[in-house]
């Protein structure tokens, strides 16, 4: 399974989930004998078909401060690898799609992370747009402009996307044509589940951990097979579907 993270803090906020709370989280990983594994080592066995087991990659959107100076040293700490997504448009600024008031990594301190073993940098985009209102043209620009940037930056490879937003208003196929077709070899959704095929690579299903996630409700979201989320989820989609139609 895939665990989506944003900002880390002890204050409470928006996308905002304790250290104290991660800390527990990441311990209770370890002591039910979960494998944190890198996102590249996820996808390639979920591309070869293997077992996928008690396997789990830990991502972060946007870039935020935070990861470098709070989500890093813990990770380290555990030997447990993380991929950061970064919107290349708001490197060294914040998150003005939503509050404007978390900080964003700037491109020396995305230059540091990047040196990092534990670390993989992938592209949240450029603008954090939904996608799906994008032509067809300039989903394949942006795509690939925001990997060639990242990559000039940094001076890494990136193979792995993640949408902005992330839900089936937000991407359609032709948002993962174009970031297929740009060179990355994952791309990952905000659609909630825990399970993932060779079918949805392009859109890959993640479980949300919130700033409410004491390590009761952690716990529940990890190990329970249908989640009260997965069901809603569903439901989302079903009427996203049926909104399509008319």
């Amino acid at each position: 399974m895939i665990l989506m993270y944003h900002n880390l803090g002890d204050a409470a906020g928006f996308n905002t989930v304790s250290a104290v709370n991660f800390v527990r989280q990441l311990s209770w990983l370890r002591d039910q004998r979960y494998k944190i594994t890198h996102l590249d080592d996820y996808v390639d066995r979920l591309r070869k078909g293997k077992a996928l087991r008690n396997l789990v990659a830990l991502t972060f959107d946007d870039a935020y401060e935070s990861f470098r100076e709070i989500a890093l040293p813990i990770l380290r700490s555990y030997e447990y690898p993380a991929t950061v997504y970064v919107p290349t448009n708001f490197v060294g600024q914040s998150n003005v799609w939503d509050d404007g008031a978390i900080p964003i990594m700037d491109w020396a301190a995305l230059r540091e992370i990047a040196k990092v073993v534990e670390v993989t940098i992938g592209s949240h985009g450029m603008a954090h747009r939904h996608m799906r209102s994008l032509s067809t043209e300039l989903l394949a620009e942006k795509a690939i402009l925001s990997k060639a940037i990242l990559e000039e930056q940094l001076g890494i490879q990136v193979h792995h996307f993640s949408y902005p937003y992330g839900q089936l208003r937000d991407f359609d196929h032709r948002c993962q044509q174009a970031v297929r077709e740009a060179g990355y070899l994952s791309a990952c959704s905000t659609l909630w589940s825990r399970y993932n095929t060779t079918a949805n690579l392009f859109a890959l299903h993640r479980i949300e951990i919130e700033p409410q996630d004491d390590l009761r409700r952690f716990s529940a979201k990890i190990s329970r097979p249908f989640h009260p989320k997965y069901f809603k989820q569903q439901a989302k989609d079903m009427l996203y579907r049926l909104h399509l139609r008319r």
